[in-house]
């Protein structure tokens, strides 16, 4: 068990050093607005496009080094109420534009896979999506985009709480009203 937590903290470290090179986010992106195409590969090399999740719903969460905890704790959470309904996809948005030459990606993404994030975790090299989803390095974004492919609902937290995710469901269940519900977990809010 202590290995898996020096993975775990070996690859906080990484994914530290990579989002404090972070540069200026782009245009914010509001409800309404088509969400930008993207494609980008996870820790075991599997190819995600934005474009073949169309149908879906599909919650994007970003977030930053100082935050690193909290975007899991975001992750668990809507991994344990959504995870299993059908129509609804989730990932965390990895920004690994600052990840030092020296580092080799094969290890990063070593390091990942041991570590078993709760949704699949992406990992954005050039900081190509982070910018064009106009996040902010300094908080967490939460995008849901709807099956049409357009942004149903964006949210900037500072951390994680129960009360900003009860208040977050709130608002994201109507949203997710078309989906499957049959799969939303009974479980009360975490």
């Amino acid at each position: 068990m202590a290995l898996r937590g020096t993975t775990a903290a070996g690859l906080g470290v990484l994914l530290s050093t990579a989002s404090a090179f972070a540069g200026p986010p782009g245009r914010e992106l509001r409800p309404g607005d088509q969400a930008p195409p993207f494609v980008l590969e996870d820790a075991s090399g599997s190819r995600h496009a934005l474009a073949g999740l169309k149908g879906l719903h599909v919650i994007l969460l970003f977030g930053h080094r100082n935050v690193r905890r909290e975007n899991q704790q975001w992750a668990e959470a809507f991994q344990a109420r959504y995870g299993r309904t059908p129509s609804v996809r989730i990932f965390m948005i990895g920004d690994m534009r600052g990840v030092p030459v020296f580092v080799p990606r094969s290890l990063i993404k070593d390091r990942a896979r041991a570590t078993r994030p709760p949704v699949p975790l992406l990992l954005d090299w050039g900081q190509k999506v982070n910018t064009l989803f106009g996040v902010d390095p300094r908080r967490i974004d939460i995008f849901v985009v709807e099956p049409s492919g357009a942004i149903a609902l964006r949210h900037r937290a500072e951390g994680f709480t129960d009360a900003d995710f009860a208040a977050l469901i709130a608002r994201l269940d109507p949203v997710l009203s078309s989906a499957d519900r049959s799969g939303f977990a009974a479980a009360a809010t975490p």
